[in-house]
C-alpha cells in the first residue's frame, strides 16, 4: 500500500502539472458557467434544460480529461523509458497500474469538484427568463470574485516563487472556490441572510455524485485503453463505449439471444443510464437510498473489472 501511494502521489502532481489539464478545467468551468445564457430559450422552464446541459458538460468535461489525464501519465512513462526504471526496483507491474490509476482518479475529482461547485452556483442563479427577473449580485460577486482571485494567487506564486501555474491554480480552486460557493448561498438575491443549505436540492445532489462515478468508470477504462493505445485512438474509444453506454439500454437490453453483438455490447459497457439522473430530477421522481447505494456498488464492479482487464494487458506488455 506504501507504494501504491507513493505511486498515486507522483501520478497526481504528474496529471495537474500538463497544460492540457488546466486547459481543460478552465473551459468546462467556462462552459459552465455560460449555461444559463444557452437556456433561455425554451418555451417552458428553462431552468430544466439549465440542469440538463449542467449535468451533460460535467459528464463530458470528465469524459475528456480522463482521457487525456491517462493516457499523459501513462503512454509518457512508457515512451521516455521511465517505466523500465520504475519496474527494476521491487515494483510489481500490478500495484504501479493501481497507483497510476488512483492518482488520475484524484486529479478527476479534484476538477469535478471545482465544476460541481460553478455548477451549484449556476443552477442557484437560475435562467433569466423574462425582463422582470434580476441577476444574482452575491453568486457573481463571490463566484467571479473566486475564481479571479484564484487565477492572480496562481500567477503571483508563478512568478515570485517559480511554481508550477496549473498546480497552484488547482490548489487555490480547490480551497477558494467553496469558500466563494458558501458565501454565495448564505445570502440571498437582497443580501439578506439564510441558511446555506436553503437553495440546496438532495436530488440534485445525488445527481452530481452518480457524474463523478461515472467520471471514475471513465477514468478506470482510459487507464486500461492506455495500456495498448496512444492518446488519439484512447479518446476515439473511449467516447465510442461512452456512447453505447449511454444507448445500450433502448437499443440492446431487449435484444435477442442471436443478436451477438448487441448483447456484448449490452453487456460489456457500462451502462450510463444507470448513473443520469437528470430525467428523473425534472420529472420530479424522487431518488431513493437503495437506488443510488446499488448504481454505487454497479459502478465500483465496473471499475474493478475494467482495471482487471487493464492489470492483464499491462502485464503482457512489451515496454523494453
Amino acid at each position: 500500500m506504501g507504494i501504491i501511494g507513493t505511486i498515486a502521489r507522483t501520478t497526481f502532481r504528474q496529471a495537474v502539472r500538463k497544460p492540457v489539464f488546466v486547459v481543460v478545467l478552465l473551459i468546462g468551468a467556462a462552459l459552465l458557467a455560460i449555461n444559463p445564457f444557452f437556456s433561455s430559450y425554451t418555451f417552458e422552464d428553462d431552468n430544466m434544460l439549465l440542469l440538463e446541459l449542467g449535468l451533460s458538460t460535467l459528464l463530458l468535461a470528465g469524459l475528456v480529461l480522463a482521457a487525456f489525464t491517462a493516457t499523459g501519465v501513462l503512454n509518457e512513462e512508457i515512451d521516455n523509458r521511465t517505466l523500465l526504471t520504475v519496474l527494476s526496483k521491487p515494483i510489481g507491474r500490478t500495484p504501479f497500474l493501481v497507483g497510476k490509476f488512483i492518482g488520475v482518479l484524484l486529479a478527476l475529482v479534484a476538477a469535478e469538484w471545482v465544476w460541481i461547485l460553478v455548477f451549484l452556483l449556476t443552477v442557484r442563479h437560475r435562467v433569466l427568463m423574462t425582463a422582470r427577473d434580476s441577476v444574482d449580485v452575491p453568486v457573481i460577486l463571490f463566484g467571479l470574485g473566486g475564481m479571479i482571485a484564484s487565477i492572480a494567487f496562481a500567477g503571483f506564486r508563478n512568478y515570485t516563487r517559480r511554481r508550477e501555474f496549473t498546480t497552484a491554480l488547482l490548489q487555490a480552486l480547490v480551497v477558494v472556490m467553496p469558500v466563494a460557493t458558501l458565501l454565495a448561498f448564505t445570502f440571498d438575491k437582497e443580501w439578506g441572510l439564510q441558511s446555506p443549505l436553503t437553495d440546496l436540492d438532495p436530488q440534485l445532489l445525488c445527481a452530481m455524485a452518480l457524474v463523478l462515478e461515472a467520471t471514475a468508470v471513465c477514468g478506470a477504462l482510459a487507464v486500461a485503453l492506455s495500456t495498448r493505445c496512444g492518446q488519439g485512438v484512447t479518446l476515439v474509444a473511449l467516447s465510442s463505449i461512452f456512447a453505447t453506454g449511454l444507448a445500450s439500454e433502448q437499443l440492446w437490453s431487449g435484444s435477442a439471444s442471436d443478436d451477438v453483438i448487441g448483447s456484448l455490447a449490452y453487456v460489456l459497457a457500462p451502462n450510463m443510464q444507470y448513473l443520469w439522473l437528470a430525467d428523473a430530477i425534472n420529472q420530479q421522481i424522487p431518488v431513493e437510498a437503495s437506488y443510488m447505494l446499488l448504481v454505487t456498488c454497479y459502478s465500483f464492479l465496473y471499475i474493478v473489472a475494467t482495471l482487471s482487464v487493464a492489470i492483464a494487458l499491462f502485464t503482457t506488455r512489451e515496454v523494453g
